[in-house]
């Protein structure tokens, strides 16, 4: 009997500590969570792919770089030049980054001028690993870049103040935790030892909803790149964004 289609979300950080993986199985209508777990380090994260072969790998990480930042860093050391005006905002933003923020009102965080950055390096390292057969920054590849907080935005949830350990953002996430498990009620399964965890772990709550964006895109249910952005977000990597559609409606199809 074949296997389950499974997808792989990963709350990706500098630090294996804060690095979240979450697994889930597909069935017809109905999907599982069979991993949940915070502490994972790059070989452990490799392993796990290639032990289980998922359909998608969704990852929380930029998987680039803005090009003009890149051309500016490489620029000003080989001969010193530096781009000329006040702007820093191409320097800073990606095109992803300015399309998400426009779509969801969202912004992620600059990767060239952030703690991110280093989450960066570590997620190129396996992006490069993952992708043998040939890098691809898209999301046509195994790997797909996401970004919780908008999908969140795009689901009709609010993703505001559900991040850290204080306890009006417990409360808030307890509260966004319930949320998700009434909209998924109807195909995912998630008993009271996961809702705790993921009430507890903002980090794990971002795995799993890594993991069903990464359904999402598995089954050409994110918005499209505009052929006009194709090329950049090749290189500087690509946030897939679900369709604004209820998350009840994701279903397992």
């Amino acid at each position: 009997m074949a296997s389950l289609p499974t997808t792989v979300g990963i709350d990706l950080s500098a630090q294996p500590k804060a690095t979240a993986v979450c697994s889930i199985e597909w069935g017809a209508g109905s999907a599982r969570i069979v991993l949940l777990e915070a502490d994972w380090t790059d070989d452990r994260l490799l392993r796990l792919v290639a032990d289980t072969q998922p359909q998608k790998v969704a990852i929380d990480a930029p998987f680039g770089w803005p090009t003009p930042f890149v051309d500016a860093v490489s620029n000003f050391g080989a001969s010193g030049a530096w781009p000329v005006g006040d702007d820093r905002r191409p320097l800073l933003l990606r095109t992803t980054d300015l399309v998400v923020g426009e779509l969801t009102g969202t912004y992620p965080l600059s990767v060239s001028a952030d703690k991110l950055g280093v989450c960066a390096m570590r997620c190129a390292h396996l992006l490069v690993e993952l992708d043998a057969g040939g890098l691809d920054r898209t999301g046509a590849g195994l790997a797909a870049e996401v970004y919780p907080a908008a999908a969140l935005r795009q689901w009709g949830l609010d993703p505001r103040r559900y991040k850290g350990s204080k306890p009006d953002r417990v409360a808030r996430r307890t509260q966004l935790v319930d949320e998700i498990a009434v909209a998924t009620s109807s195909w995912l399964t998630l008993d009271s030892d996961q809702h705790a965890h993921l009430a507890r772990s903002d980090h794990l709550l971002d795995a799993l909803i890594s993991a069903i964006v990464g359904r999402a895109v598995a089954l050409g249910l994110t918005l499209r790149i505009p052929a006009e952005q194709r090329a950049l977000a090749a290189v500087e990597g690509w946030i897939h964004l679900p369709c604004s559609e209820p998350l009840a409606e994701l279903n397992a199809f």
